[in-house]
């Protein structure tokens, strides 16, 4: 038989795993609706809206304060158009799993994108997990059948749809992907590859016009001018 202290710390390391899985699970749809919550809070509405953009991505879109709220203060102020942008851009997140919450009826994504809303879109961009399209193979197989079917929700609420080509790590990625992405500039090179050739196939595949903002390729610039730099992650940074 136990002791009575070894069972008391049973109940209490029980006790914990079961508070922190809540804890983890709560903090989890807490910091997905955070990251949805990009609208002007002083424009809730799109009523009287120009242009309607949104994007689906991760921490390279929310991170600073999201490239949505700049992008549409540039073109409030150089076009003298009212915007209205949002963005679904939880951490980390892959067009695979964008995908399953499009087709989840709890998450905003199936409002904003799926089959939950019917609000039109001028523009929808689409940004992958930074390494999935410059893997090559199964992996970058898996981002386009994402893809074609997060286009085919986006082709019914959207007219245009872009592809947002990201950069590569400051010093690449040796620890994951030694081979492939031993420094930036061969990250960069695979990542805009990647992108350009997702794009290609999905003209072909459902022949519709995709376009590719290259992000990717303007910080590649940057790097060569600045020898690198970690500029992606300041605030300015979100500018270009």
């Amino acid at each position: 038989m136990p002791s009575t202290w070894a069972v008391r710390l049973l109940v209490a390391v029980s006790a914990a795993i079961v508070v922190l899985v809540a804890a983890r699970t709560y903090m989890r749809n807490r910091r997905i609706d955070y990251w949805t919550l990009a609208e002007d809070a002083n424009r809730p509405s799109d009523q009287d809206a120009h242009m309607r953009i949104l994007f689906v991505g991760n921490s390279f879109i929310h991170y600073n304060g999201g490239v949505e709220k700049v992008v549409a203060s540039l073109l409030e102020e150089v076009k003298g158009v009212s915007m209205y942008a949002r963005r679904y851009c939880p951490g980390g997140y892959t067009w695979q799993q964008h995908l399953g919450d499009a087709k989840d009826p709890k998450r905003s994504l199936y409002r904003l994108l799926g089959e939950g809303g019917q609000k039109r879109w001028d523009y929808i961009v689409f940004q992958e997990q930074s390494q999935a399209p410059a893997l090559g193979g199964r992996e970058t197989q898996k981002s386009f059948e994402a893809l074609k079917g997060l286009m085919e929700y986006a082709k019914a609420r959207s007219t245009h749809q872009i592809l947002l080509m990201t950069w590569g790590y400051l010093h690449g990625d040796g620890i994951n992907h030694p081979a492939i992405f031993p420094n930036y500039h061969a990250m960069q090179e695979r990542l805009a590859s990647g992108y350009c050739s997702l794009a290609q196939r999905l003209q072909d595949a459902l022949h519709m016009n995709v376009s590719v903002a290259p992000a990717g390729l303007a910080w590649e610039q940057v790097h060569r001018m600045s020898a690198g730099s970690a500029a992606a992650e300041l605030p300015a940074g979100k500018i270009l």
